[in-house]
């Protein structure tokens, strides 16, 4: 888990936007396998599809593997194969 939302560099912290931490991700040799996105709302903590501007409080949960070309081709064709289903990786 890693915090997301509004693009902001802190003292104490770095916060990047979703897709970013993926690009952080593949950089470092990794791929997602599945990744989660929550937002605090007004009533707790909740799974979201996409961010409501200006997410202050985010994060983005996501199963990592190591980026073998297999399991990146594994996962383009699982993919595509259940294009409707969510399962993102955070674009």
């Amino acid at each position: 888990s890693v915090p997301t939302g509004e693009r902001r560099l802190t003292a104490t912290e770095a916060v990047y936007e979703p897709s970013e931490w993926v690009d952080r991700f593949s950089r470092a040799g990794l791929v997602v396998v599945e990744d989660e996105l929550y937002e605090h709302t007004p009533v707790g903590w909740r799974s979201v599809e996409e961010l409501t501007p200006p997410a202050r409080r985010a994060l983005l949960c996501a199963e990592l593997a190591r980026g073998s070309f297999a399991d990146r081709l594994r996962l383009a064709l699982r993919d595509r194969r259940h294009r409707g289903e969510v399962r993102r990786v955070t674009r």
